[in-house]
């Protein structure tokens, strides 16, 4: 097994966690690689997929999206998760090791399994989302979030970012069909999930299975802001909100229009129109069974 650690040099415990790998007596072919800029780590799981290695994706969600994107230009696609990161919404829904001496535990014996990635297609435009890609408040909330001092700790982060994209973001008429159903009007929140949650505990797709070759679609839509706060428990618990604003499908694929942007995984991305839909079976993760 040759093994590529990608380390969110950004984070603060990715020298510490640096210094652990070296440290460990193991007989896996092992590298680190730490990212230099915004976007380096997509670079660096292509070419360490292209050099036949599983690729440890050593930081947060948004580390974790980097990688996929790099890996889904690989003909053999291998993950592991090692979370340090703000939100690690992704690992809520399929686990991976708790700490480094886990998962070297792990490797030792390493199994794989099969799970989906979400391809997002705007114009010429194409990127992938492992856990989540949502329109509406999802943007404004991650840019909240990036411009929240370093000092603060996860949660107060989420919560001042939700606070404030809250306060201030607009309901916006979107546009969202499918093969077999469509939906249109004023919406918060359009999400299209592979995974369970999103925004730092967040059960915004319940029913999510990483596996069943589906997305699941979350509509919130044209709900009000004191009426919305009131239901972030319910998500908080991993419960469905039964309110006649919600609206939860299953699809392949959906298509999404509206004057707003997209986020996949906490990164920014493409504006709308664009197309989601799922690649079953994308992805080779490392199976903690």
């Amino acid at each position: 097994m040759k093994v590529s650690f990608i380390l969110n040099s950004s984070k603060r415990r990715a020298r510490e966690i640096a210094r652990k790998i070296n440290n460990y007596h193991t007989e896996l072919d092992w590298e680190i690689m730490e990212t230099e800029r915004a976007g380096h780590a997509i670079e660096l799981a292509s070419l360490a997929s292209a050099n036949d290695r599983l690729v440890v994706a050593v930081g947060g969600d948004g580390t974790v999206n980097e990688c996929v994107n790099g890996l889904m230009r690989s003909p053999n696609p291998r993950l592991a998760v090692l979370p340090i990161g703000t939100g690690n919404d992704l690992v809520r829904s399929i686990g991976q090791a708790r700490d480094l001496e886990h998962l070297f535990a792990l490797l030792e014996g390493v199994r794989f399994r099969q799970v989906d990635v979400v391809k997002i297609s705007s114009g010429e435009n194409v990127e992938y989302a492992m856990n989540i890609a949502d329109a509406g408040i999802g943007s404004q909330a991650v840019i909240h979030l990036n411009a929240m001092p370093s000092w603060m700790g996860s949660k107060m982060k989420y919560t001042c970012a939700i606070v404030k994209t809250l306060l201030s973001a607009k309901n916006v008429e979107m546009e969202c069909v499918s093969a077999d159903w469509s939906w249109s009007g004023k919406a918060k929140l359009i999400a299209a999930a592979n995974g369970k949650y999103f925004g730092g505990g967040l059960a915004i797709a319940p029913d999510a299975d990483p596996s069943d070759g589906l997305l699941d679609v979350t509509i919130v839509g044209d709900i009000g802001l004191w009426e919305y706060v009131k239901q972030v428990g319910k998500l908080r618990k991993g419960e469905k909100l039964e309110i006649p604003e919600v609206q939860y499908f299953k699809a392949p694929w959906i298509e999404l229009k509206g004057q707003c942007q997209m986020e996949k995984d906490g990164e920014l991305s493409v504006h709308l129109p664009s197309r989601l839909e799922i690649v079953p079976g994308a992805l080779s993760i490392l199976d903690l069974h």
